[in-house]
């Protein structure tokens, strides 16, 4: 699955297990036009779930975290 992220500069591939029940929620997102592929969707979780930590990173860090570009492509 690739993924892209506009701070930073590089896109990395990431491959990872998914269950299926999952996918097919994913996918049928995608077919609704929610988003338009996988790795948008998947990009937003990342972005919500790394948002929602962003205290405890700060924390750990001790510095700046960018924030992501959403609809980056």
């Amino acid at each position: 699955m690739a993924s892209r992220m506009h701070v930073g500069g590089r896109t990395q591939i990431v491959s990872f297990h998914i269950p299926k029940n999952i996918l097919r929620a994913l996918d049928r997102l995608v077919e609704m036009g929610v988003f338009n592929n996988r790795s948008e969707a998947i990009r937003l979780a990342l972005y919500k779930l790394i948002e929602e930590y962003r205290d405890f990173l700060l924390e750990e860090t001790r510095g700046p975290i960018p924030r992501p570009v959403l609809g980056f492509r």
